[in-house]
This record gives structure tokens, C-alpha cells and sequence, in this order.
């Protein structure tokens, strides 16, 4: 069965009445919801890392990426509890565009759109085949783990994966669907307008990047460096892609040719 995607301008509205933001910290200090809004391979575990290196910052992951029963409200005000005793006030975490994947992204949606102090981290990629690729990577690493004689994926001599096709056309279909997820954040109904950070911003300039998100969580800024940050992926795509001139190709004739490499 098709899961259905969220409407931007959908009337529903929050029906159980659940406040997820504006409570207040162990020391009397008013607490700040906020999440990390994208899609997978765009660098949000390079962001989630850097924020919980605030002193200020509580930044968790995937929380409500699978609901296993669980009422979605339940599972996003799980996702802005504090951890243990912290002092930390301002509390979110990563969701994904289409989360959870066992449940109504359009009802998470609509429970999100209703907490009037949320703050919105909107994570894009420009280099849209970028994305498309690393997802290809990730997808078939861990399709070939899982089955028998997955070796044969792999180059035993380098460790690496071996070079493989990406369908052309299903490359543009996924770029097209991620333009249009990023066009409903940014016309969706927040009380508050979203801040919207480039990975190649993130990854190129870190320090103004986290001045821009601490002014918009409010907190001081801090010095960070990415702890688990390591290259997956060769540099030279023709490397990883056999027919990367063609993906590339159908990217620059399609609508995405502004989101392509060397455009």
C-alpha cells in the first residue's frame, strides 16, 4: 500500500491536544523545542553530532522514524524529553521528510505544525546527485551485507564497492520527489519561518553555520568539530557509478540541471 505524503495545506489539526514545547527545565528555565527537518544522506549526522556538543543543546536522531505501535504524538513528545538529568533547554531531533515509515507522515506533519515555539532546521543538499548517489551507495552496501555471497559486491583487495549502474531515470524521479518535499517545508504553515542550511555550507564553512543556528535556538555559540565525520564514498564518482555520464546526463536534460554538479 502507497504511504501518503504530507499536505502543506492540510486543515488537520492536532487531535490530542498535546503541548510538546514551552515546558520548563530542572532549573526553571523555559525550554525550546526545535527538529532537524530533511532527508537521509544530506549530512544530518554531521549536524546532530555538532549540536550535542552545545552545552545548551539536547540533539537526538531518528526518533520517530518507526512507531512500533506507539501513538505518533506519544512518540514526538518522547523526541523533546530531556535525557537524564540534563540542563540542556534546547531539545529536538532529526526527522525525516517521509517518517515515521510505519505510519501517516501527514499526521506528524500536522502534530508538528501545531507547537507554536518550534524551531525548524531545514537541511538541504544542492548537489542533488550527490544525494541520489550516496543513497545508491548505502542501499546496496547493506542489501549485499545481508545476503549470501555478498563478496561478490565487493572488492576484497580494496575493501571497497565495486562500480555499479544507477538507472538514469529513477536518479531524476528521486532528485524530483526531494525537490518537492523541500518546496512543501518551505510553504508549509510553521508559526515560525524555518532557517535552511546547505550541507555545502555546513561542511565548507562549520563555524558560521552553527552562529546561524545558534541564533535561532537562541543559546550562545560553541566551538564543535565533527567526531565521527569519515569519507564513504570515492571522490571521483565515475569511479563508484559505471555509467555515471549517463545519470549525469539525464540530471542536466531534466529539471534538476540547476542541482547537478558543474552547473
Amino acid at each position: 500500500m502507497r504511504k501518503p505524503e504530507f499536505d502543506p495545506q492540510s486543515q488537520c489539526r492536532n487531535p490530542y491536544d498535546v503541548s510538546f514545547g514551552g515546558s520548563v527545565s530542572e532549573d526553571g528555565e523555559a525550554t525550546v523545542p526545535f527538529i532537524v527537518v530533511g532527508r537521509s544522506r544530506t549530512g544530518s549526522n554531521l549536524l546532530i553530532d555538532l549540536l550535542q556538543q552545545s552545552p545548551d543543546i539536547q540533539a537526538r536522531g531518528e526518533v520517530i522514524k518507526f512507531l512500533h505501535g506507539k501513538p505518533i504524538a506519544s512518540a514526538i513528545a518522547e523526541g523533546f524529553r530531556p535525557q537524564g538529568r540534563t540542563t540542556r533547554t534546547r531539545r529536538g531531533f532529526k526527522f525525516f521528510y517521509y517518517h515515521p515509515l510505519d505510519g501517516d507522515p501527514a499526521e506528524a506533519w500536522a502534530l508538528l505544525r501545531d507547537i507554536p515555539d518550534l524551531r525548524v532546521i531545514h537541511l538541504v543538499r544542492r548537489d542533488l546527485l550527490a544525494t541520489v548517489i550516496s543513497r545508491a551507495v548505502l542501499s546496496r552496501t547493506n542489501q549485499s551485507r545481508r545476503l549470501e555471497g555478498s563478496a561478490a559486491a565487493f572488492d576484497s583487495s580494496r575493501g571497497a564497492l565495486r562500480p555499479f549502474n544507477i538507472d538514469p531515470q529513477a536518479a531524476v524521479d528521486e532528485g524530483l520527489k526531494t525537490i518537492a518535499w523541500e518546496k512543501q517545508v518551505r510553504q508549509f504553515s510553521w508559526h515560525r519561518d524555518p532557517i535552511e542550511i546547505a550541507y555545502e555550507d555546513l561542511a565548507g564553512d562549520m563555524s558560521m553555520t552553527l552562529r546561524r543556528v545558534a541564533q535561532e535556538l537562541d543559546v550562545g555559540v560553541w566551538q564543535a568539530h565533527p567526531r565521527h565525520l569519515r569519507q564513504s564514498n570515492p571522490t571521483d564518482r565515475s569511479s563508484l557509478v559505471s555509467n555515471y555520464v549517463d545519470v549525469l546526463r539525464a540530471f542536466r536534460s531534466s529539471p534538476l540541471r540547476e542541482r547537478a554538479p558543474g552547473v
